[in-house]
């Protein structure tokens, strides 16, 4: 909340929420969505923010952090959430469970955790939600996850992958802004337009963050919460 009053935002359950573009919001289904994706973008002057005095861009110094637009707000992906009509079978979730956890003695040292069971889903650490997403997530739901809704999760492992790569993050950022876009249009069309809202519209605008600020591990905050049990003593 002293962050919104700082810069001068909108929550994200608001009308006109998203502090990147002036897309209006749709309430639907108790709850803020964002269906366009051509919204046209804000600019950085905001009239009444304390922080204008310090320069700082309101809009392009703001960028989205991916760990909670990403990692952690897009759920529906392993199948055991959502609509009813998306939502794999008992045997689908175990047959995925199988294999992440057979894959625990071919994860490298690089990764702070191994592969554990969708069963403690709801426990996962947004760095095993990450390394679902951009390494072993396109293995395990191969071939058991509908063609759609897997085409659907590879838009989304691909765009990240690139956004995520200090090399290809500048080359492939038009592309990977494309293959966003795609996603939460075709999200839109698997899950229904009600489930649009903040953290599924921000995707559209990862890309542009990254174009100005560098690869999401720049403005990642992984890196602090390395530390949270260092602030809490």
């Amino acid at each position: 909340m002293l962050l919104q009053s700082l810069y001068q935002v909108k929550g994200h359950s608001g009308y006109a929420g998203c502090d990147k573009c002036l897309q209006p919001g749709v309430y639907a289904h108790h709850r803020m969505t964002f269906p366009e994706v051509g919204a046209a973008d804000r600019t950085d002057h905001i009239a009444v923010s304390p922080l204008l005095e310090t320069g700082i861009g309101m809009v392009s110094q703001f960028p989205h952090h991916y760990m909670p637009l990403v990692c952690l707000g897009v759920d529906l992906l392993f199948g055991s959430s959502g609509p009813l009509r998306c939502r794999r079978l008992g045997l689908d979730m175990q047959e995925i469970s199988q294999k992440l956890v057979s894959l625990k003695t071919f994860v490298p040292v690089e990764f702070a955790r191994k592969p554990r069971s969708l069963a403690e889903r709801l426990r996962w650490k947004a760095t095993e939600l990450r390394q679902f997403l951009l390494y072993i997530g396109l293995l395990v739901l191969r071939a058991v996850l509908p063609e759609e809704i897997y085409n659907n999760f590879m838009l989304l492992s691909v765009a990240i992958s690139i956004l995520a790569n200090p090399r290809l993050c500048s080359a492939l950022n038009g592309f990977a802004k494309m293959l966003l876009v795609s996603f939460v249009e075709h999200f839109s069309k698997l899950y229904g337009p009600e489930l649009v809202v903040y953290n599924i519209h921000g995707l559209i605008h990862l890309s542009d963050d990254v174009n100005i600020h560098g690869h999401l591990d720049v403005i990642s905050g992984f890196p602090f919460e390395n530390y949270l049990c260092t602030y809490k003593k």
